[in-house]
C-alpha cells in the first residue's frame, strides 16, 4: 500500500467535507492518541475491542489526515485490517460517501 495514497485520499475526505477547522475537542482527541502511541507503541496497531477498528482507522474516519501521517512515521500498519478485515484506505475511500454528515461536524 502507498502511504501517499491513504494521505492524499485523507486530505480529499476533509477537503470534500469542506471543514479545515479543528475543534478543541478534536485538537484534544488527536493531543490524545498521540500520547497513548508514545506511551505504548503497540497500541498504534492494535483493534480496539469496542470500535472494531485501529488508531489509523479512526484517523481516517474522523478526518485528521495530519494525525494520519504522524501514525505512519511512527510506523502504523498502513495495510492493518480492522475487525472487518477492511484497511484504512478502503476506509478513507468509502467515508466519502458520507459528505453532508462530517460538514455538519464543523459547526
Amino acid at each position: 500500500m502507498n502511504r501517499k495514497i491513504l494521505i492524499t485520499a485523507c486530505f480529499l475526505v476533509a477537503l470534500l467535507a469542506g471543514c479545515d477547522m479543528r475543534s478543541k475537542e478534536q485538537l484534544q482527541e488527536i493531543e490524545e492518541v498521540k500520547r497513548q502511541a508514545r506511551e505504548d507503541p503497540g497500541s498504534i496497531d492494535a483493534i480496539n475491542p469496542s470500535s472494531g477498528l485501529t488508531l489509523l482507522h479512526l484517523a481516517v474516519l474522523d478526518d485528521f489526515p495530519d494525525l494520519v501521517e504522524w501514525l505512519l512515521d511512527h510506523k502504523a500498519n498502513i495495510d492493518g485490517k480492522d475487525g472487518k478485515g477492511q484497511t484504512p484506505l478502503y476506509s478513507a475511500i468509502f467515508s466519502t460517501i458520507l459528505p453532508t454528515t462530517r460538514s455538519l461536524r464543523c459547526f
